[in-house]
């Protein structure tokens, strides 16, 4: 799995390989990867549509986001109050808003792709350093 993101105006990928159970942090501007085993590493976004039914959840309705049909479930967890978009086609969370003492995080997927992706796409590339954890 990838997905990209930018933290503190900085791009980082996440390449997460299920078969080694191993995820990279990625910070190609300084050219390093923290390298971290599977059980450590944030819960990805099919993990967390999936974790939704381990909550007293409740679907609320039906959204169209970025032309794709949701289903709009909220549920509450140790003082998080979270509303989750999932996206009908796929299973897939496309929008997540977390609520914990009046402050709101907010998660957006965007460019979502299921079909074939270079296999490249999901490697570090050369001379990366690496920094195990």
């Amino acid at each position: 799995m990838r997905a990209e993101m930018t933290e503190e105006g900085e791009p980082v990928i996440m390449l997460i390989d299920y078969d080694e159970g191993v995820a990279y942090m990625y910070m190609p501007e300084q050219n390093i990867a923290m390298q971290v085993p599977l059980s450590q590493a944030p819960e990805s976004a099919i993990e967390e549509a999936q974790s939704i039914t381990d909550y007293d959840y409740t679907v609320i309705g039906t959204d169209t986001r970025d032309g794709k049909v949701c289903t709009v479930v909220e549920y509450s967890y140790s003082g998080v109050s979270t509303k989750v978009w999932v996206w009908k086609e796929h299973g897939f969370p496309i929008r997540v808003e977390a609520t914990k003492a009046g402050d709101t995080t907010i998660i957006e997927y965007k460019n979502i792709d299921f079909g074939d992706i270079p296999d490249s796409m999901f490697e570090l590339p050369e001379g990366v350093e690496i920094i195990e954890f």
